[in-house]
């Protein structure tokens, strides 16, 4: 059986058939014939030429467990979500966790495995605008009361989950919210204090 071929991807500036490893990388990669900036993020398995799979052991004890799915066979490990012993054919390990077909199917229909996410929500982004945008409009100052604890509240609730998004949030982008909200809020504070201070003097 002849190797399947390997998947290339063109540079969109002068065509070139680019190499893997300007993929994934953590910074801006280079096209190796136009010096065109590139960031690729694909799955490695995407590229990586398929692997062997297993057969499954026959079961020939009694004493053994067997596979849900094919009683002949050995069992060797229980998916994680509902406890059905699966043999080598049977197991899929997904994000370090074994799971049986079924589940696997019912984790990609519900997209409750982060590999089978196709959203994602840049919350960087979004407490950047909160604490940013409404303060540089003429009237969205009056929104910056509420947008900028908003934006405060984003920045550290997803401030620890950054490396476990689909892509990592930048802590940079949750800086700038955090000191901008706070500074908004200071001048709310000050106005606030200027208008009531003088009405009760």
């Amino acid at each position: 059986m002849a190797a399947p071929s390997k998947r290339h991807f063109a540079c969109r500036k002068c065509g070139l058939m680019l190499p893997s490893d300007v993929f994934n990388t953590p910074e801006l990669a280079a096209c190796p014939r136009c010096q065109n900036a590139l960031l690729g993020r694909i799955f490695p398995a995407f590229v990586a030429p398929p692997r062997e799979g297993q057969t499954g052991e026959v079961l020939d004890l009694d004493d053994l467990s067997s596979c849900f799915f094919h009683p002949d066979r050995r069992a060797v490990v229980p998916c994680v979500e509902c406890g059905r012993f699966l043999c080598a054919l049977c197991d899929l390990e997904i994000e370090g966790r074994h799971l049986c077909p079924t589940c696997l199917e019912a984790g990609r229909k519900k997209a409750s495995l982060a590999v089978f996410r196709t959203v994602h929500t840049r919350w960087d982004n979004i407490a950047l605008l909160l604490a940013v945008l409404p303060p540089a409009t003429v009237f969205g100052w009056y929104l910056s009361m509420f947008t900028a604890p908003a934006a405060i509240f984003i920045s550290i609730w997803k401030w620890r989950s950054t490396r476990d998004a689909m892509v990592p949030y930048n802590k940079g982008r949750f800086v700038v919210a955090l000191l901008v909200a706070a500074l908004t809020l200071a001048g709310w504070a000050a106005i606030l204090f200027t208008v009531f201070g003088r009405r009760f003097r």
